[in-house]
């Protein structure tokens, strides 16, 4: 696990803190700000939730190595990550798609079975097929 050094704010402790621990908001600056994002964090020393601004080198280092994004309140007013991870809007699984998943993940041809279910009206034929 990547550990970060960081001084908090409010007190003069510098907290070792793993990049699973913090979060970056990376909707602060623009692409030529020094600011371009803030980086939150529990401070060891103060106990206290806190934020700091970081530049575009510390931020997009902070990010290879996989410390979480978090985007700015939508109109509801939730905080939603933007990782890959993060669950995508739609039908949530059922047991039965699990095992549907698991018994076509048997079959060797699991690749092409599946491009055929997911095959266009046109059964997949180009333009330049005639």
């Amino acid at each position: 696990m990547t550990i970060v050094a960081i001084q908090c704010p409010s007190c003069p402790t510098v907290s070792n803190v793993g990049v699973g621990a913090v979060l970056l908001d990376g909707t602060v600056g623009g692409a030529d700000d020094e600011a371009a994002a803030t980086i939150t964090w529990i401070c060891a020393g103060c106990s206290r939730l806190v934020q700091r601004p970081i530049g575009w080198q510390c931020f997009l280092r902070l990010v290879s190595v996989g410390a979480a994004l978090v985007d700015a309140e939508d109109d509801d007013g939730d905080v939603s990550p933007r990782n890959p991870e993060s669950a995508v809007e739609g039908p949530v699984w059922t047991p039965d798609d699990l095992l549907d998943l698991h018994t076509l993940l048997m079959n060797p041809d699991w690749f092409a079975e599946l491009e055929a279910t997911n095959a266009p009206a046109d059964h997949g034929r180009s333009p330049a097929d005639g």
